[in-house]
C-alpha cells in the first residue's frame, strides 16, 4: 500500500480557516485546520480522502492532556486514506477546555461535547455527508472523554477505542459520575452504549484485591469485567475487550511504536 504525505495547511500567522461550502476539491487529501463559523476561537482538523464515498465512515480522533493533535491527526491520516474514512481531531485547548475529560469543569466555558457536536455539523455542511455515526478514538484524557461522549449519546457511536483511559466510570447508573455512570446515561442510553462494540488498549497493573469502592478507580480489566457481568445480569450482547499493554509509558509515540494506534484503527474502520 502506498501512503502520500499529508500537507498541513500552516501559513505564516497560523493554522488556514476556509469559508468555502462545501469542501473544494483541491482541499482532499489535506489535513486542514478550520474553526467554527459560530465560534472563530474553536478549532479541528479536518482531513478528507482524495475519493469521497457518500458511504464514507467518519473517525474521530480525540488527543490527550499532552495536546499533541497535530501528531495525532497526522498519524491516522494515512489510516483515513486507506480506508477512504473523514477523519476529524477536535482541539481542546488549555484556555477553553483545561478539562475537558469532566462534566462541567470549565465552568461558564463551551463544554467539549457541545463544542464537537457543532464540529460535526460543519463537517457534515462541508462533506455533504448525510450524519453518520462516529468511530471514536480517544488517547488519555482523551479517551475519557470518549467513553463519557459515548455513554451519553451512545446512538452517535458506532464503535469505540480508549487508549490509556485515565478513569473508567464504574458501569452503575446510581454512582455519580465520575465514579460511576450517573448523570450520564439514562436506563435507555445505557443499555445501548452496553452493546456498543468497544476495545480498551492499557498499561494498568492487574490487582491481587478487586476494586472495593465507588471511589476507587477500577483498571481496564475491572471495567471490563464489571461491563461483562451487567451484560449478562441484564441478558445483553456484549462486545467489550480489554488489551493490557506492557511496559508501555503511555505516550502518543509509544501507541504509535508497540502498534496500539494500527490495533485501534483496524478495530475502527475495519
Amino acid at each position: 500500500m502506498t501512503f502520500r504525505t499529508p500537507r498541513l495547511l500552516t501559513p505564516t500567522g497560523g493554522p488556514s480557516r476556509f469559508s468555502n461550502y462545501p469542501l473544494q476539491p483541491h482541499e482532499r487529501g489535506m489535513l486542514i485546520a478550520r474553526s467554527l463559523a459560530s465560534d472563530p476561537q474553536q478549532w479541528y482538523l479536518l482531513y478528507t480522502p482524495h475519493k469521497l464515498d457518500e458511504s464514507a465512515p467518519v473517525l474521530v480522533a480525540v488527543h490527550g492532556g499532552a495536546r499533541d493533535v497535530v501528531e495525532l491527526a497526522t498519524w491516522f491520516v494515512h489510516v483515513a486514506e486507506a480506508y477512504g474514512a473523514v477523519l476529524v481531531a477536535p482541539v481542546f485547548g488549555l484556555e477553553r477546555h483545561r478539562r475537558f475529560d469532566r462534566v462541567g469543569a470549565d465552568s461558564g466555558r463551551i463544554e467539549a461535547d457541545i463544542a464537537l457536536d457543532a464540529m460535526l455539523a460543519q463537517v457534515w455542511m462541508l462533506t455533504s455527508l448525510a450524519p453518520r455515526p462516529l468511530r471514536l478514538f480517544g488517547h488519555g484524557i482523551g479517551a475519557d472523554f470518549a467513553l463519557r461522549y459515548a455513554a451519553a449519546r451512545p446512538a452517535r457511536v458506532s464503535r469505540l477505542a480508549l487508549c490509556h483511559p485515565r478513569r473508567l466510570p464504574l458501569p452503575d447508573p446510581a454512582v455519580p459520575y465520575p465514579e460511576g455512570l450517573g448523570g450520564l446515561a439514562t436506563a435507555e442510553t445505557g443499555s445501548a452504549f452496553l452493546s456498543l462494540p468497544i476495545r480498551v488498549w492499557s498499561a494498568d497493573h492487574p490487582r491481587e484485591v478487586p476494586v472495593a469502592s465507588s471511589r476507587q478507580r477500577p483498571t481496564a480489566h475491572e471495567w471490563s469485567a464489571a461491563m461483562h457481568d451487567l451484560a449478562h445480569v441484564c441478558e445483553r450482547p456484549i462486545d467489550i475487550a480489554c488489551h493490557g499493554i506492557v511496559g508501555s509509558n503511555r505516550s502518543l509515540s509509544a501507541c504509535a511504536e508497540d502498534g496500539t494506534l494500527s490495533h485501534a484503527a483496524y478495530f475502527l474502520l475495519s
